[in-house]
């Protein structure tokens, strides 16, 4: 009798079956690696942008808020004007996207540098601001007659600086210090010194007042992320007064 000595080959249906099921297994778990890559890279690059595009909001704010209060380049022919200087009053108000603090700043800078004879006026082009609108950054392109942060007739312009994929909001807050300049020609070395009465202004005496902006600006993302940056801003211009 005649046997078949060569082994049979192949699969079974049920090893065939085990081996589909392991191939799925391990096809989806690459997918799954795969799109959370996808998804870790697409996080990145968004948060990246984020911060990109806050850190651009943040360098503008800082520039043009430094410029507050700047009213000429010649103190010598336009002090009089120095001495009333109406460039000096920052306004803060709540408008807006709804945060604690103030979500708009309102101030002027003599944009075109042209005082002449002394008349110290604001015009519409020199006034500035910025603030929150439906979570999304905007500047003052036009300032109107009014010191506001409303948009209307003579309340200026308004124009976003953010996109719209990133909801915004920011506080502002101002701090003022006071030196009496009176007291402090007066006082035996010339200078304020902590605790001596020069810090703080009298009624009647020469007063020099300084100025710096904190601002906390912050960016969410559609997903919850967020970022804060927070910065504080010397104004340069002090306000004078030659009788506070």
């Amino acid at each position: 009798m005649l046997r078949n000595k060569h082994n049979q080959k192949g699969m079974n249906l049920i090893e065939l079956m085990i081996t589909l099921v392991l191939a799925l297994l391990v096809s989806t778990a690459a997918i799954t690696v795969y799109v959370k890559n996808i998804q870790t890279q697409t996080a990145n690059i968004q948060l990246m942008r984020l911060n990109q595009d806050m850190r651009s909001i943040a360098d503008l704010m800082v520039r043009d808020i430094r410029r507050a209060g700047f009213a000429t380049s010649n103190p010598d022919d336009n002090f009089n004007c120095l001495k009333v200087n109406p460039f000096n009053k920052i306004g803060l108000f709540t408008s807006g996207t709804a945060v604690a603090g103030s979500s708009c700043i309102v101030f002027a800078y003599n944009v075109d540098d042209d005082l002449s004879g002394n008349i110290c006026t604001i015009e519409s082009t020199d006034r500035a601001g910025f603030r929150v609108s439906n979570g999304a950054v905007q500047m003052k392109v036009s300032g109107g007659t009014e010191a506001t942060c409303e948009t209307g007739l003579g309340k200026g312009i308004w124009e976003s600086i953010s996109g719209s994929d990133v909801t915004f909001s920011v506080t502002y807050t101002l701090n003022e210090k006071e030196i009496d300049i009176t007291e402090m020609f007066a006082d035996a070395d010339g200078a304020c010194n902590v605790g001596e009465a020069c810090n703080g202004c009298d009624a009647g005496n020469q007063c020099l007042t300084s100025q710096d902006v904190a601002v906390s600006l912050t960016g969410t993302l559609a997903d919850g992320t967020s970022r804060t940056i927070t910065e504080k801003i010397r104004i340069r211009n002090d306000e004078f007064e030659e009788v506070h």
